[in-house]
């Protein structure tokens, strides 16, 4: 009968240890790269703001499409924003769509 030494069990050992720690590695790398830890996409900003609707002429006939002030009058109706908190915004990036009913009107600055 052979007789074991007290050295035999150290190489399996060693070799189960390093298995273990390369499957936890592996398993940790893909985790994080399914988990999103890589991601390029890009934050759509978030802004806060305050309309209101500005009217300097008044339309009375409400019969037609067709204003009732004169050719002369200057339009002072409109909106305005106001930036009441967010990301920074770039003018030149807004796009303003509008609808009412089933009719919509879309004001892109480009």
């Amino acid at each position: 009968m052979k007789s074991m030494t007290k050295d035999s069990a150290v190489s399996p050992v060693v070799g189960v240890m390093l298995m273990l720690v390369v499957t936890i590695i592996v398993a940790s790398v893909v985790a994080a790269f399914a988990g999103g830890i890589t991601s390029n996409e890009q934050i759509a900003p978030s802004v806060n703001f305050d309309v209101s609707y500005v009217a300097g002429i008044s339309d009375t006939d409400k019969t037609n499409s067709v204003p009732d002030y004169s050719s002369s009058a200057s339009q002072n109706n409109g909106f305005v924003f106001k930036l009441l908190g967010g990301d920074s915004v770039q003018l030149d990036k807004i796009k303003i769509m509008l609808t009412s009913g089933g009719s919509s009107i879309t004001f892109d600055p480009k």
